[in-house]
């Protein structure tokens, strides 16, 4: 496989040395499979090394997204300063996405515990009311469900009933959620929000 990627031995002779040699050309052969193009697959087979290098991996074991994106980090401190500053965010990304399709390819991807709903019970209800008496379609209730899971989280770092709900929470969250949310967003969760209130 990695002959037909590089054309330097020395390249060919350190992706076949580095650890895991038989589970990133299953990997790669997997992509190519998928119609994954020559330069992915080189860029691939590159990031690969770095990969098992700074997760240290000389086995197969099961890892966090938490201890990939810390190596990530590490990864990216360790390489030249310019390219650094010019690539740092998409690099990360590159590194990140790659490591859990990887990870997950061979069935070692550690998914995180999903914290429990806060108010489940309401929300629950209320997604029954979306669909049984508004009649509203799987994908609109799917977008309500998700504002409103993510506003209720954020109201139970402060009110322990749901009954204390006001326009100030509301307010409050939007506030909050501005700072990376665009106006689009804003607009959405406000007019979602705004139902749960009412029920």
């Amino acid at each position: 496989m990695f002959e037909s990627l590089f054309t330097s031995q020395l390249a060919v002779h350190r992706h076949r040395t580095a650890p895991l040699r038989k589970e990133r050309e299953q990997f790669l052969v997997d992509l190519r499979r998928q119609g994954a193009s020559q330069a992915t697959l080189w860029q691939s087979a590159s990031r690969l090394v770095y990969i098992v290098e700074f997760l240290n991996l000389r086995n197969l074991r099961p890892a966090t997204f938490q201890e990939i994106k810390d190596a990530a980090k590490i990864w990216l401190r360790n390489r030249e300063p310019k390219r650094v500053r010019t690539v740092g965010r998409c690099a990360i990304y590159g590194f990140t996405g790659l490591a859990r399709r990887f990870l997950n390819f061979h069935g070692y991807l550690t998914q995180p515990a999903k914290p429990s709903q806060p108010f489940s019970d309401r929300l629950s209800k209320f997604l029954t009311f979306l669909t049984l008496q508004k009649g509203l379609r799987p994908d609109t209730v799917k977008s309500y469900r998700w504002h409103v899971e993510q506003f209720l989280v954020w109201f139970a770092t402060r009110h322990r009933k749901f009954s204390a709900v006001s326009l100030i929470d509301l307010d409050a969250y939007l506030l909050w959620q501005s700072k990376k949310w665009t106006a689009w967003m804003l607009r959405q969760a406000a007019n979602r929000l705004d139902q749960v209130r009412l029920r």
